[in-house]
């Protein structure tokens, strides 16, 4: 369920981006960038979860592989279009000014590293530097006081924001307290789950005061992942007790990941569309009707982009879009 709302609540912030929300819209669109937008650490906070629930028989080789073809080649293989296109044929927007000036070897490989040549793909370059810190993360859980560094590094993370120069580092950074506060809620979960639940109106009166802060005072770029952060764990204590997935939800979750990789080419042809066939990317006036309108298609299409490779590739699937 939690990685169903994740992904749903990620397609959910890349689809507002299809509408024109300048003039009247614009207030609207900075309440929803405020609450939808980062939603991607509720990503890095499952994974930490995961992680540390199946760190029993940790073995570092095995883990990498699994890693390198479960998430690494599946990445390698999604980018190729977008690369092709961006080094080719469309130069990528926001690029550094001597970008284009290198040789194309380089560029396709600068776009690998950094995940610029299609929007939502910065995932993959930062997550991996947290799994090659893997032995790292086993050591802080099995000396549990070690978890105390996540508060240290909320402070680092707020105050370097998600984006800077360094590219992946910076955002694995930025995204490595999320991870570990995973990990932590893992751990123990038996104990904190319970003690949230019973301060449950405090988080949401915490949730409530966040948003209210980023919305008005700037402080959208470095506090979102305490925001974030402490929606993950209330979005964790509250599913708590439901005991029976539904079907649609469990798929959702079973195809999350290749959802993610898929969905930004869905988006990217969109705007191809419109842009040929209106005169503008977002032809559209911006408001919630349409933006939960153009969620419910994306991930439609999304699902069915990713069964049909399932269903043409069998048991290589996962190799290929990650699911």
């Amino acid at each position: 369920m939690f990685r169903c709302m994740a992904i749903t609540l990620i397609v959910t912030m890349h689809s507002i981006e299809l509408f024109d929300w300048s003039g009247s819209k614009a207030s609207l669109y900075d309440s929803m960038s405020v609450l939808f937008n980062s939603m991607s650490i509720l990503f890095f906070f499952i994974s930490g979860y995961l992680f540390q629930h199946l760190s029993g028989n940790f073995e570092y080789k095995s883990y990498l592989e699994r890693k390198v073809n479960n998430v690494i080649l599946p990445y390698i293989i999604i980018s190729i279009p977008a690369i092709v296109i961006s080094v080719w044929f469309v130069p990528q927007d926001g690029m550094w000014t001597w970008f284009y000036d290198m040789p194309k070897t380089f560029q396709i490989l600068l776009f690998y590293l950094t995940g610029k040549h299609l929007e939502p793909l910065w995932f993959v370059p930062a997550v991996a530097l947290i799994y090659l810190a893997a032995p790292l993360l086993i050591r802080v859980d099995r000396r549990p006081t070690a978890y105390w560094i996540i508060p240290v590094l909320l402070v680092v993370s707020v105050a370097i924001g998600r984006d800077g120069p360094t590219g992946p580092l910076q955002k694995a950074v930025y995204m490595l307290p999320a991870y570990m506060t995973g990990m932590f809620a893992s751990r123990y979960g038996a104990v904190l789950r319970p003690l949230l639940k019973r301060h449950i109106v405090p988080l949401l009166a915490g949730l409530a005061l966040l948003y209210w802060v980023i919305r008005h005072n700037d402080l959208f770029a470095g506090t979102q992942v305490l925001f974030k952060i402490l929606l993950s764990l209330v979005i964790w204590v509250l599913l708590d007790g439901i005991r029976r997935v539904p079907p649609l939800a469990g798929t959702i979750a079973d195809l999350s990941f290749g959802i993610y990789f898929v969905h930004g080419y869905v988006l990217a042809a969109m705007r191809l569309v419109f842009s040929y066939s209106l005169g503008s990317p977002n032809p559209f006036p911006g408001n919630v009707p349409f933006a939960l309108i153009a969620t419910a298609v994306i991930m439609a299409i999304s699902i069915v982009g990713v069964r049909m490779v399932q269903i043409a590739f069998a048991r290589h699937s996962r190799q290929l879009i990650g699911a």
